[in-house]
């Protein structure tokens, strides 16, 4: 016991533990989060509110910035416009032309083999959603490019973003 640990001896009550403080509940932590998240956000925004979309805007002048704070996390109630400034969602087609020929034909090919069974690929309007989302990937990559491994990750995700749109 002459070793000095504290954790190896029986301990007493003192004086000095009595006035701790207990710890704080979860869930009051994790509000007081999102209040730091949704003032830290409407702070950096406050300067975009004239725009007719904040976010994008936000993110095509600050992209570092705009990438780390939703790293960090956004707001929950701020989330889905979040993700669809980062992705450069746009609910109209966007044209093919400006990715190249190979990553299409891959991107289609892998269309068909992407979840073929589950229900909501069978949708054709859903599927074309999963194409234009790989598409815009591609885009937002250009120096990776297409990757066929990503096609299995995508589609949780776009499950996601469609029922996050339809709320």
């Amino acid at each position: 016991m002459g070793s000095g640990c504290i954790c190896s001896k029986k301990s007493q009550s003192s004086p000095s533990h009595a006035h701790t403080t207990p710890p704080t509940h979860p869930l009051s932590d994790i509000s007081s989060l999102e209040t730091k998240k949704r003032q830290r956000w409407s702070t950096t925004l406050k300067s975009f509110e004239y725009f007719q979309n904040p976010l994008s805007r936000f993110f095509s002048q600050h992209p570092g910035k705009f990438k780390r704070m939703t790293i960090e996390g956004p707001p929950s109630d701020m989330r889905w416009e979040v993700l669809k400034a980062l992705f450069q969602y746009k609910s109209q087609p966007m044209p093919n032309d400006l990715v190249p020929s190979e990553f299409m034909s891959l991107i289609e090919k892998d269309l068909e083999r992407t979840f073929p069974g589950h229900p909501f690929f069978m949708n054709d309007f859903h599927l074309q959603g999963l194409k234009a989302l790989l598409i815009n990937i591609v885009r937002l990559n250009p120096d990776l490019g297409y990757c066929q491994g990503t096609r299995c990750l995508e589609p949780g995700f776009f499950v996601f973003l469609a029922r996050q749109e339809n709320r």
